[in-house]
């Protein structure tokens, strides 16, 4: 693919964002939903590109990267120009997430190519992750822009290096300044160095980029610790059921990179709380057999071993090490399925060569059934992705998709209590409440501001079950030194609604010392708090 004149480039690309248009159309007029809001209607670090704002964007320290909890100045300055460009017209972001995809592709199969896969495979494969249904999430959803400019300047990065060492670099850091996650890169290319059994010089190469991973974590380490450990259900298990679950995600994920079956706006599962859990019996299975490949490969210095090393290197920091509310997402698939595609496309080449010299069957036949194998399996993704993206036009139908999936999850307790609230079913609205928090759910502020509910904000049940979801807030958000003053405020009236008057008040006069323009909302409801203590 490196060999094409410009002119095939030109049609590729053509073609590829048609398709790319034509599959997420449901998507284009989608509304801004979930974290769309704070990082871009709500956000007022992006309504303007004057010197002061570039400044404060590219500050580690600064309130951009304090508001949204991560150091990626390049994915704030990209939502900036969609503003200028777009403002409050949701089309130009999609449209814009939709093209740098396809772009994300034509780049993915150029890396495909160069690692040894023949042209056509290096296609077939780009083709079948721009269809691949888990990446709606990443692509429709507005601000997962910057997992699809990440994955593509971390690919050019990959692309150049080591015979671009200083232009990979700069392709490096600028994806590890959209999203931390693009550190997978590291990994693979030293996989690329060992298998091809490079120079000294060429690993020495590489100490520049260690330099500027390492430069960039420690920007982001204080600011992903703001989110503290997040209030999820895998926090409260045991050692035991902690690992039967990661190795559980594990084998899901697998299961919806094969397959698709199982993708979802948003995944709860249910921990594994036994060793007779099927789907932790099936990670270990799969992992076992993974892993034993995926050594094998590294030690015989093949290819394949550096498409396991991307998919290890991309799950390990999803894997629930770290726990977060929701232990598993589509999206993060976006930068595992390529590393599991280019492994797959050699495993089936190799399984090819194995049956056409035991069968003695001729092995265009072979490839020509793995082929149609594949078109189908394309197909289907399609049919699947063009569904899916429907989904994301509204923060309800993305609701209503997830509780589907999980109706026992989070999004399916919250509507089941506020559907019991609307009805009168008071005591089903607490029960449905209860279960909630014990979920691990801790955002009282969204239940305090539900409408259904003000008819029995004023009942002891109520106010019990609100304050275990204060409590929920207060065990799950520690705070930085620097807190912002809305993150302070929070957590004083977490601790005001639990009775810690001593705590709330510390709170409070911590937030009203940095509150800036919002000092006298922030003071008025200090005094209303205390009025109520007389």
């Amino acid at each position: 693919m490196n060999s094409l004149s410009w002119r095939k480039w030109l049609v590729l690309g053509v073609g590829t964002s048609v398709t790319a248009l034509f599959l997420y159309g449901g998507a284009l007029d989608g509304t801004f939903v979930s974290d769309d809001i704070n990082h871009v209607p709500n956000n007022p670090h992006i309504r303007s590109l004057d010197w002061p704002h570039l400044v404060a964007l590219l500050d580690p320290a600064g309130l951009p990267a304090r508001a949204t909890s991560n150091y990626a100045p390049v994915h704030l300055l990209i939502h900036a120009l969609q503003w200028q460009a777009f403002g409050l017209s949701t089309r130009g972001y999609h449209v814009t997430n939709v093209l740098l995809h396809a772009g994300v592709c034509l780049l993915l199969g150029a890396f495909y190519f160069a690692s040894g896969i023949p042209r056509a495979g290096a296609a077939l494969l780009a083709t079948l992750f721009l269809l691949h249904p888990a990446n709606v999430e990443a692509v429709a959803w507005i601000f997962q822009v910057k997992s699809i400019v990440a994955l593509g300047f971390s690919l050019a990065a990959l692309l150049a290096f080591p015979s671009l060492p200083l232009v990979s670099g700069a392709f490096l850091a600028l994806a590890l300044l959209t999203k931390i996650s693009a550190l997978y890169a590291l990994p693979v290319a030293a996989a690329q160095l060992w298998v091809r059994r490079a120079s000294g010089r060429q690993w020495r190469w590489l100490g520049l980029w260690l330099a500027i991973a390492v430069a960039c974590s420690i920007a982001e380490l204080p600011l992903f610790q703001r989110t503290g450990e997040a209030p999820s259900s895998y926090v409260i298990l045991d050692a035991g059921e902690r690992i039967r679950s990661m190795v559980a995600i594990a084998g899901r994920y697998l299961v919806m990179a094969a397959t698709s079956w199982g993708i979802s706006p948003t995944h709860e599962p249910a921990p594994a709380s036994s060793f007779a859990d099927p789907w932790w019996l099936f990670g270990v299975v799969a992992l076992a057999a993974v892993g034993a490949r995926a050594l094998a490969t590294l030690r015989g210095r093949r290819e394949e071993s550096v498409f396991w090393v991307w998919a290890a290197a991309s799950y390990l920091p999803v894997s629930q090490i770290f726990p977060f509310i929701y232990p598993m997402g589509d999206r993060y698939l976006y930068f595992i399925l390529p590393g599991l595609l280019g492994a797959g496309f050699w495993m089936v080449h190799d399984a090819v060569e194995f049956l056409a010299a035991r069968l003695r069957i001729p092995a265009r036949r072979l490839l020509a059934i793995a082929a149609t194998v594949a078109a189908v399996a394309g197909v289907v993704f399609a049919v699947r992705t063009s569904q899916q993206a429907f989904v994301w036009r509204s923060e309800e139908l993305v609701m209503r998709e997830a509780v589907r999936r999980y109706p026992d999850g989070i999004g399916g307790l919250f509507l089941r209590a506020r559907t019991a609230a609307q009805r009168g079913d008071w005591p089903a609205a607490i029960v449905a409440l209860d279960r909630l928090a014990d979920r691990g759910y801790a955002v009282f502020i969204a239940v305090d501001g539900e409408p259904a509910f003000a008819p029995i904000r004023g009942s002891e049940e109520y106010q019990r079950v609100f304050r275990r979801f204060a409590s929920n807030w207060i065990r799950a958000t520690p705070l930085a030194s620097n807190a912002l003053p809305a993150e302070l405020r929070a957590m004083g009236l977490a601790h005001a609604i639990i009775g810690d008057d001593a705590a709330a008040d510390t709170f409070y006069r911590r937030a009203l010392e940095t509150a800036g323009p919002d000092a006298e909302f922030i003071r008025s409801e200090w005094d209303a708090l205390r009025r109520q203590r007389r």
